[in-house]
């Protein structure tokens, strides 16, 4: 093909593309005809060129020329100023800029003549972009929302003085602005979030206490902690709200709110309510330290905020000893041995793999150390034969490969990452892995997995699930109804669902790692990592939980405590 054909294609692509950017979509000059002169003013919905400002309180504002965008913060204490391309997204011209600019997305939308900026997803606390829109015109406040006058129908002569405000009963509900927090760090909000909550409590005749929620269960309460709610009805006079009932029609969601019923133990009750700027501040001042302080006894009592579920704290069946010792607290040293291959090779790479030896310098755990011996020596012949595969696959790499290589090594590894004593069970974790320079294989660049094993102490057998439980058909049960609740949209839910699955499941539990199930025991739960294989098509290994509350009635007695 002619060369200056070639350069004269590639002028009009880029002209195209610079008019795309400073008209939108249109191409055609105006009416009368193309190759009409334009005027030096940009007009208005054709191009992002101009002054634009954020449609928000306290405004930034956005300088954009043909090929650069200044910005400019609220108070004009901070500006930076980048060159930007153009180019297409979807029907939007869309602004490229450096990483460093303030924003991670821009677009002009030409429809509605406004520049759209989106925030860098790292700097915002709930972890996605936040949008920003920007137009031409300075931002206008919109005048206030008016409502109809508040409605009083307080009892004006209410009691407010009351010589013992000890609390019997107490039913509250109110709305939480939720703990303040800066969208512009990495920092995630904290809990309690912002929502409508209530709380029904009742305190009994020993001074401890009960309470249900609107997001959780009924809990109790210990005597100390309904001593500092008691104390927290005395500091804020909460006398002084009976009898409160004023309300503002209309207001919208977010608004300050509450409703509160308290029976104290003189037989008295204070009932009040209001909204918006009614609610008193003897109110204000009781509602944020009491709800902090019973939402936080839900999560004490084993309310999981995050998932919204609830797996009690109380005394139970683990499999984890209350004390629990780790790394070198054992007593027990680890030590990785390194195998280099001095082989012949066919290029200058470097070709090596390492795995793990335990060592009891003070012979405390003869039997545990049969076990782990024997352990170390199955993943020293692991190694050894992985070292062999990884020389052949890479003298068998072409030559232009290696020539264009920065970088020249393959690698292995089965190396212990942690190892713990709970109970009398001792548990430790293996990081296998493989990597190579040039992505040979059939491991590519890399892949890592891990190995759990967990070995009674008194015996050195590695405990397998099925171990943990009463019996085989206890846990396979328990599991297979986890199971049923699989989706059958990828390959796995497929293999869950089919004829042969339970009968894989049940040889998977009476196995340990790598053939079988995997676990290990945290506090509130067992975790199962169930073997890759059962993840046909997936590339990662299947994680399912057994929270210790649901499984006390199969769990065996011989390798749990009770705490």
């Amino acid at each position: 093909m002619n060369r200056g054909f070639i350069a004269a294609a590639a002028l009009i692509a880029g002209a195209l593309l610079f008019t795309a950017c400073r008209k939108g979509i249109a191409m055609n000059g105006p009416e009368g005809g193309p190759g009409v002169p334009q005027t030096s003013a940009v007009p208005k919905g054709s191009s992002p060129e101009g002054t634009w400002y954020e449609q928000d309180e306290n405004a930034c504002v956005l300088e954009i020329t043909k090929d650069t965008v200044k910005y400019t913060n609220h108070d004009g204490s901070y500006t930076t100023e980048e060159k930007y391309k153009c180019s297409m997204f979807g029907d939007e011209p869309e602004l490229k800029l450096e990483d460093t600019f303030v924003y991670e997305d821009m677009y002009y939308n030409k429809a509605e003549d406004r520049i759209i900026a989106y925030t860098w997803s790292h700097t915002d606390g709930d972890g996605g972009h936040h949008r920003i829109e920007y137009a031409r015109s300075e931002y206008v406040a919109p005048p206030p929302p008016t409502y109809d006058p508040p409605k009083d129908n307080s009892d004006p002569g209410a009691k407010k003085e009351f010589a013992d405000l000890t609390v019997r009963k107490m039913k509250v509900s109110f709305h939480d602005a939720g703990i303040p927090y800066d969208i512009n760090t990495s920092m995630a909000p904290e809990p309690p979030f912002e929502d409508d909550y209530s709380y029904d409590l009742t305190v009994l005749e020993d001074g401890t206490g009960r309470v249900s929620s609107s997001f959780c269960q009924e809990i109790e309460l210990t005597k100390e902690q309904v001593d500092q709610l008691q104390k927290l009805v005395k500091d804020a006079d909460l006398g002084q709200i009976n009898g409160i009932d004023i309300h503002t029609e209309g207001l919208p969601y977010g608004s300050p709110e509450y409703e509160a019923e308290i029976e104290l133990a003189s037989g008295d009750i204070i009932r009040s309510s209001a909204n918006g700027d009614n609610v008193p501040e003897n109110w204000k001042n009781f509602q944020e330290p009491m709800h902090h302080l019973l939402f936080f006894a839900f999560v004490d009592a084993g309310y999981k905020y995050s998932s919204g579920e609830f797996h009690s704290t109380k005394p139970m069946k683990r499999v984890q000893g209350a004390e629990t010792k780790r790394r070198e607290e054992t007593g027990l040293k680890e030590e990785d041995k390194l195998i280099v291959a001095d082989w012949k090779k066919a290029y200058d790479y470097s070709l090596d793999t390492k795995y793990f030896v335990f060592s009891d310098p003070e012979n405390k755990y003869p039997v545990l150390m049969k076990t782990l011996d024997s352990l170390s020596e199955q993943y020293r012949k692991k190694a050894e034969e992985t070292l062999q595969k990884h020389y052949e696959t890479m003298e068998k790499v072409p030559a232009s490969v290696w020539k264009k290589a920065d970088r020249k090594y393959c690698y292995s590894l089965y190396a212990v990452d942690n190892w713990q004593i709970s109970g009398n069970i001792f548990s430790f974790l293996v990081s296998e892995g493989e990597a190579n320079s040039l992505g040979a294989g059939d491991f590519g660049y890399g892949q890592y997995g891990y190995a759990r094993f967990n070995i009674d102490m008194d015996t050195g057998e590695i405990l397998t699930v099925s171990d943990l439980f009463t019996s085989t058909d206890a846990v396979h049960e328990a599991l297979m109804e986890i199971f049923s609740h699989y989706g059958t949209h990828n390959d796995s839910g497929k293999f869950v669902h089919s004829a042969e699955f339970p009968a894989y499941l049940r040889e998977a539990l009476e196995k340990p790692e790598p053939e079988g199930i995997g676990w290990n025991a945290a506090y509130d739960y067992l975790e199962l990592w169930v073997p890759l294989r059962m993840n046909k098509g997936d590339d990662t290994s299947l994680r399912e939980l057994l929270y210790y509350d649901e499984i006390q009635e199969i769990l065996s007695d011989k390798y749990t405590n009770v705490w």
